[in-house]
């Protein structure tokens, strides 16, 4: 099971709306969770890009984790196709 916290960055992975939302999760796009919330055994997450929608009196609608991903940040290295452009030396005989 993936672990999710508040500020992590999750990656959807498909399309969906809540009914009586007005926004909706679109596949590959990245959000920031916001909040986290559990109901009937179900992890939901919140979101820093969506407004807050009051669902229950003691909660939010939120998007079940089931459908996101964490997102991978790694650093970039171009380092390895720099070298290839360098002209090559030739070598003396």
């Amino acid at each position: 099971m993936t672990l999710f916290h508040v500020g992590m960055k999750v990656v959807s992975l498909r399309t969906h709306f809540n009914k009586g939302a007005l926004v909706g999760v679109v596949k590959g796009e990245i959000y920031q969770i916001r909040k986290i919330e559990f109901y009937l055994g179900q992890k939901y997450l919140m979101f820093a890009e969506h407004p807050v929608i009051p669902y229950r009196l003691d909660s939010e609608r939120g998007w079940d984790a089931q459908y996101f991903r964490p997102v991978v940040e790694t650093k970039t290295d171009i380092s390895i196709f720099t070298s290839m452009l360098a002209p090559k030396q030739k070598e003396r005989v």
